[in-house]
């Protein structure tokens, strides 16, 4: 069956529009991005391939920000206060991420985090603490 005049228009405004969407997508893609998804046929397939590539480099940014939350360590110099107001900030700002870190690990976290002088004071504290509620 040959197309009608309409539908000719209709695939002209289509493959038009196909073209400009590539051309802005690539216009904010990085170099390394646009090699990877170039032999992609369509924008959805150029997109879902952009968005499988970026989700793993999202999941890997997410575990990288948990890894070194939970390896955060206050110097001995440092104001301890500040510290633990900028490590609860950073928490809100993981879990605003959807990084979940539970209490518990926020405990540990804290302690482990804290100089020692203050991290064994802190340690006996919450032991204390967990003996009473028991």
């Amino acid at each position: 069956d040959p197309l009608t005049a309409a539908q000719e228009v209709e695939v002209m405004v289509w493959k038009k529009a196909e073209v400009m969407a590539k051309y802005l997508l690539t216009q904010k893609l990085h170099d390394h991005t646009l090699i990877k998804v170039c032999d992609k046929v369509t924008v959805a397939d150029q997109w879902a391939a952009i968005c499988v590539e970026f989700m793993s480099k999202g999941e890997y940014t997410l575990t990288n920000a948990c890894i070194q939350f939970l390896d955060n360590k206050c110097r001995k110099d440092a104001d301890v206060q500040a510290f633990l107001n900028k490590l609860v900030a950073e928490h809100g700002c993981l879990s605003g991420m959807g990084v979940n870190i539970g209490e518990e690990d926020m405990c540990l976290t804290v302690i482990k985090s804290l100089p020692d002088y203050l991290s064994d004071f802190a340690a006996a504290q919450l032991t204390t603490a967990c003996t009473i509620i028991q």
